[in-house]
């Protein structure tokens, strides 16, 4: 990690301003154990400009949090700096601002106005996703509005970006699940009809069960996302599920004992 007063970019490695760009600059701050605090700056306008300057601005963590160092914060803004863009991580958590994040981006903001600099957003960098107070018009935020209504401003999108990247291993866990049910339903079914032992072994039956864990555990990684999105449908199918796979497992257990 570079010193704070060090800019990971240079005049001689110069960076389209895009927001694709920025969080690709972001994107490391994921595999920090400590929360960290970056200031990107910028010239012109996104599309059409250019990043100029990163720097970490981050100072004095308590119980896992960091405190921006304002006399650094005032450095980075040179006469070519058009916009700023500040960024923090949550090690071991989702992109959700908290309410000391609201507070800090009306004292950034109110810092940027003072240098007639545009203060473009605040982008948190969660464990899955990124949340951005910009896209989700949270830049001019009330906080005590902020504390009654961020359920409902907390959109089902956010749940739906936050699975991206796990949606292909929760229906590929689904297929699995489903397959095995079906499967040794039958051959529960068929054994009765022939008076004999299920063919299904200790083995098949301890797959079964850490299959099962697994989907319990992924449900339990998301459920709070997305409870607080209110992504409903979702949920109540990720539940169902569970519940049907848990009622097959007694059964499963039963015939097998039997």
């Amino acid at each position: 990690m570079r010193a704070k007063n060090e800019s990971f970019i240079t005049s001689a490695n110069k960076i389209k301003f895009t927001k694709e760009n920025v969080l690709a600059l972001l994107t490391p701050l994921r595999t920090l154990d400590l929360e960290e605090q970056v200031v990107i700056t910028v010239k012109g306008e996104e599309g059409r400009g250019e990043i100029l300057s990163m720097y970490y601005i981050g100072k004095d963590r308590k119980e896992g949090q960091v405190t921006p160092d304002k006399k650094l914060f005032e450095k980075v803004f040179t006469e070519d700096v058009t916009g700023v863009i500040v960024s923090h991580n949550h090690p071991h958590g989702d992109g959700f601002p908290s309410t000391n994040d609201i507070g800090a981006t009306k004292c950034d903001k109110q810092i940027c106005d003072n240098h007639d600099v545009e203060f473009i957003d605040h982008i948190i960098v969660g464990a899955k996703y990124f949340y951005s107070f910009k896209d989700e018009k949270m830049l001019d935020c009330d906080l005590n509005k902020y504390k009654k209504v961020a359920p409902k401003w907390y959109r089902p999108k956010i749940a739906v970006e936050a699975l991206e990247d796990d949606s292909e291993n929760y229906l590929t866990m689904l297929e699995i699940m489903t397959d095995s049910m079906e499967s040794y339903k039958e051959e529960i079914s068929n054994s009765k009809k022939e008076n004999r032992q299920p063919d299904i072994s200790e083995i098949d039956i301890e797959i079964w069960r850490n299959n099962l864990s697994d989907l319990k555990d992924f449900y339990k990684q998301h459920s709070k996302i997305l409870n607080i999105a209110k992504a409903k449908s979702l949920q109540k199918s990720m539940k169902g599920f569970i519940k049907k796979f848990i009622k097959f497992s007694k059964e499963l257990e039963k015939n097998i004992k039997a």
